[in-house]
């Protein structure tokens, strides 16, 4: 019960992205894969990456998907992530929980 207690996951979410994308002028670009997730998802953001992704200025194509893991979904995003850059399957993505 702290002063974000009134604002949703995906309002937290697409500020970080947002921010990231700013900081490192993406607006518009495309990168290989979104992983984005948190410990609970609700049915009001059952697709949270995907929403995420659209409201964060990244290009409307790049992929997105959710993981939800307790206590652990932000490092199993980045896992995932690295695995795919490490294997070529993309060039680049983005991690977050």
């Amino acid at each position: 019960m702290t002063a974000y207690r009134d604002v949703s996951s995906e309002e937290l979410m697409t500020a970080s992205l947002k921010s990231l994308v700013d900081r490192y002028n993406l607006e518009g670009k495309t990168v290989g894969d979104v992983a984005l997730g948190a410990v609970m998802h609700s049915s009001a953001n059952w697709n949270l990456a995907r929403e995420v992704v659209q409201s964060s200025g990244l290009h409307p194509n790049t992929p997105a998907y959710n993981v939800q893991r307790a206590c652990g979904t932000s490092l199993e995003n980045t896992i995932q992530i690295a695995h795919k850059i490490s294997s070529h399957q993309i060039e680049s993505g983005i991690a977050g929980g």
